[in-house]
């Protein structure tokens, strides 16, 4: 009995080479009731701990007791933690899924001043991902053959250029990703995706849709195209269109960043900045301008000091034209002025006419709503 008075029952037992040793039970109760034990439930008890005492391995009773209550208790541990790693799981495949990492990517191209392609891969993806089972799993569990078949349904449906493109956008997107922890300049919201390949890497590039186009002008087809600029509106546009020409055939999207302290007329030379691809830093390119050149550009020029605007090609002052007004329309380019002056100029071969014919080329001309030459 307890020095309170309260009875308790204890399970006592020996061990050879020590004293006799109690183990604490239950307090009695004449009825059965929690934390207490009748007279009836001690003598079980004791039976329980009186065959646990006759094993050679267990004779040392409370030993065994404290070892079997440890093991229960990193038990719950080890099933509490792998529920936790269970929900987090479950919430990984919900949260860090393809159209997530995807989502992620676009917005780092936005940080990064790459608007233009941000918004191309962003219309490829609501395009041709978004809608497929694909996009709903886990980015670590998309696999090569899975990117295989994405692919597959864009080629099936006659856009082998799109796929091509859908391609490169999403391995970038995985690319950047797998180095987010080692780059500090990555979004954190990589991290999370845990991912250790990319499933692009491995698929055929599609290069075959991808393929620059080698066909070339003949003089007179060149002649035609120059002509037809003459008639484009407004004077900006027509400007730009010019000097894209006149310099090589740059990029559309490059060629209308130019702002006015890039260009020395003076000099003879300007200065586009090239921001496509992965680099931080806008690669330079100085250029001289010819005299055909210094001609166009000091009309946009005109344009653009009546507006008070430092960009060179404006039609509003506020901003610079958007590269889809030189690539939306049959007589300008879309990449470069080689490939909308080929489709132009290829018109003639097959003899399609729309009622205005400028030498050399047939067809109509479609700039800012309108038709040149009506």
């Amino acid at each position: 009995m307890a020095p309170s008075k309260v009875k308790r029952f204890y399970f006592r037992y020996s061990v050879p080479g020590r004293d006799r040793i109690l183990i604490p039970l239950d307090v009695f109760t004449d009825e059965p009731k929690p934390g207490a034990m009748t007279l009836a439930q001690a003598r079980k008890r004791a039976d329980e701990l009186r065959a646990i005492h006759k094993s050679e391995e267990t004779r040392d009773v409370r030993a065994h007791l404290q070892r079997e209550a440890k093991a229960k208790q990193e038990a719950e541990l080890a099933e509490r933690i792998r529920q936790e790693q269970e929900r987090a799981e479950t919430d990984a495949a919900s949260r860090y899924t393809v159209r997530a990492l995807t989502k992620v990517y676009l917005e780092h191209l936005e940080r990064a001043g790459k608007a233009r392609y941000a918004k191309a891969a962003r219309n490829i993806f609501k395009n041709h991902l978004d809608a497929t089972d694909f996009a709903a799993m886990p980015a670590k569990d998309l696999q090569p053959r899975q990117v295989t078949e994405l692919l597959r349904r864009v080629v099936e449906a006659g856009k082998g250029r799109t796929a091509g493109k859908l391609r490169s956008y999403l391995g970038a997107a995985y690319s950047l990703a797998i180095k987010a922890d080692l780059d500090p300049t990555a979004p954190s919201a990589f991290i999370g995706l845990a991912l250790l390949t990319n499933p692009v890497a491995t698929v055929a590039s599609l290069s075959e849709y991808l393929r620059a186009r080698d066909r070339t002008l003949s003089q007179e087809e060149l002649l035609a195209y120059w002509k037809r600029l003459d008639e484009v509106q407004p004077i900006t546009v027509r400007a730009a269109l010019k000097v894209g020409l006149l310099l090589g055939g740059q990029r559309p999207a490059q060629l209308v960043r130019l702002t006015r302290s890039d260009v020395d007329l003076r000099a003879g030379r300007l200065v586009l900045l090239d921001t496509k691809g992965a680099r931080s830093e806008a690669r330079r390119h100085e250029l001289p301008i010819t005299r055909f050149a210094n001609e166009a550009l000091q009309a946009a020029l005109d344009e653009s000091a009546k507006l008070k605007s430092e960009s060179v090609f404006t039609s509003i002052g506020s901003a610079a034209i958007r590269p889809e007004t030189l690539t939306s329309d049959p007589v300008s380019f879309r990449r470069t002025p080689g490939i909308r002056m080929i489709e132009v100029c290829e018109r003639k071969r097959y003899g399609q006419r729309d009622g205005h014919s400028a030498p050399g080329v047939h067809g109509g001309v479609q700039v800012g709503g309108g038709e040149a030459g009506r």
